[in-house]
């Protein structure tokens, strides 16, 4: 399998960006003229999203098209980091393949920066996490609907050998219409993938959220790791609901 991060820029079609994106704050949206000072190859900086232990996520327009997409980037400081660095070349090739299930974020193109940060387009989700959702109270039913969709994109992911190893609140959106797009694959790991999977754990190190782990990611031996990781993340989120 080719490199994604080698590959140029995937042309974007008008029809292919979502409809939705988190609800942005005043204070997150950049000026016009801030807009065309800060751009990535084809893309404007709209907004800054979020940070996450695996890079920096913007709301971006493209130039010649106008679509809104969220553009997930590699910080310049990570790049020299070969564990980091291969982490976000596997989540960026992993939702290239799962992104075809309707409750996993597409991603349309990856490139690298004049820097040489890497990053990739995907779809931006307008709406809220699944966290807002739980605190401000969602009805029992609608909860359960949720937990539905997220259980069948990770039956997808498992089906095409993918394990997420982070599901939590925080990783599921929900567009405005209330439609899950389960997100952040970045500790995702093949269900065969052995010593490679090794290669990118370090001795004693523990991946993923501590209230959301199952008992098997509290340990570095990856052979414990399989589908029913992801599971358990599901009770957990299923009893929160």
């Amino acid at each position: 399998m080719d490199d994604p991060l080698e590959q140029s820029l995937e042309p974007l079609t008008p029809g292919s960006q979502s409809s939705g994106g988190r609800e942005l704050l005043p204070q997150q949206m950049f000026s016009s003229s801030e807009r065309v000072a800060q751009q990535v190859d084809e893309f404007w900086i709209r907004a800054h999203l979020g940070t996450g232990a695996m890079g920096q996520v913007f709301l971006v327009e493209h130039m010649v098209q106008g679509g809104m997409y969220a553009l997930k980037l590699l910080p310049e400081e990570m790049v020299s980091d070969e564990e980091s660095l291969a982490r976000f070349g596997r989540e960026a090739e992993a939702l290239k393949i799962l992104g075809e299930h309707p409750a996993i974020v597409t991603v349309y193109g990856t490139g690298r920066t004049k820097g040489g940060s890497p990053y990739y387009v995907m779809d931006y989700v307008e709406g809220r996490t699944l966290k807002e959702a739980f605190k401000q109270g969602m009805p029992t039913d609608t909860a359960l609907d949720v937990i539905d969709q997220v259980a069948d994109a990770l039956a997808f992911a498992h089906s095409r050998n993918m394990i997420h190893r982070d599901l939590k609140p925080e990783n599921v959106l929900l567009n405005l219409d209330g439609k899950a797009q389960l997100v952040d694959f970045g500790l995702v790991r093949l269900i065969s993938q052995g010593a490679d999977a090794a290669r990118l754990t370090q001795a004693g190190q523990a991946l993923g959220t501590p209230a959301y782990m199952a008992p098997e990611q509290t340990s570095s031996e990856e052979a414990g790791i399989g589908p029913w990781t992801d599971v358990w993340g599901l009770g957990v989120l299923a009893y929160e609901s």
